[in-house]
This record gives C-alpha cells, structure tokens and sequence, in this order.
C-alpha cells in the first residue's frame, strides 16, 4: 500500500501539480484504494484541519509587515534602534533584537515578528567592515 501512496504522489508531480495539492491527491488516492474510511470523511477531516484561527492570522501579519515595510516605519524604528544602541560592540545585532522587541509590541506578537525587520538588517549587516554572523542573531532575536 505505501507503493500506492508514493506512486500517486509521483504521479501527480510529475503532472506539474503543486506539491501540497499532490500530497493530499495522494493522500485521497491511498484512502480510495485501501477502502479503509469513506473519502468523503477524510474530505471533512481535512477542511477542519486548516480551519483554525490562528492560520487566518498569518496572511494578515505578513500584510502587516509589508505595510510597515512600504511605508518606511521599519526604516524608522531600526534608526530609533541604532541611535539607542549602535555605539555599543556588537550594535547592529543588538539593534536586530531591539527591532525585533519593537515589532512585537507593535504587532502584538512575537511569532509574527521574525520576518518582517529581516530585510532591513541583512543589508545593514552584510555592510558593516566586520560582517557578524547575521543569521544566528537574527534568530536569537525570535526569542
């Protein structure tokens, strides 16, 4: 029966259908074959699996980000960052932290906060004469 699954799967990509679209085809196909529970109940199943609030969140802070990002409010809190501790040693990813701090109280979460300032510090990191190891900063600062 696994044969079943990785063969539509294949299938279904090598036919140029999205990858998450293959996987639950797939996924469809191997419960039509094995006869185990009615297609129609997994159909269900699935549907309320992604009708979450949370998920309807996501779109809205990446919006938000790019909102931010557009309308130079991200330029302007990493300034406010840097002028607050810039002279420091280390400062451009002790200003990564503080724009991260920033973001999350500004959009209320902290989950939502790591993508967002990351295309304006990695041009302000790869830029600096000693580049620090922007990455590990970046994702300390998620925490």
């Amino acid at each position: 029966m696994t044969g079943t699954l990785l063969t539509s799967f294949l299938a279904l990509m090598v036919t140029g259908i999205p990858v998450a679209i293959a996987m639950a085809g797939a996924a469809l196909i191997y419960i039509w074959v094995s006869g185990s529970s009615p297609p129609m109940v997994v159909v269900h199943r699935m549907i309320s699996g992604i009708d979450s609030f949370p998920l309807l969140a996501v779109p809205f802070f990446i919006l938000a980000g790019n909102l931010m990002n557009n309308a130079g409010i991200t330029n302007r809190i990493y300034n406010f960052a840097l002028a607050l501790v810039g002279w420091m040693k280390g400062g451009l990813g002790h200003v990564n932290i503080i724009g991260s701090v920033v973001f999350a109280g500004l959009s209320g979460t902290a989950i939502a906060v790591p993508d967002m300032p990351a295309k304006i510090t990695e041009p302000m990191m790869l830029t600096c004469p000693k580049p620090p190891f922007s990455q590990p900063t970046r994702e300390s600062a998620k925490l």
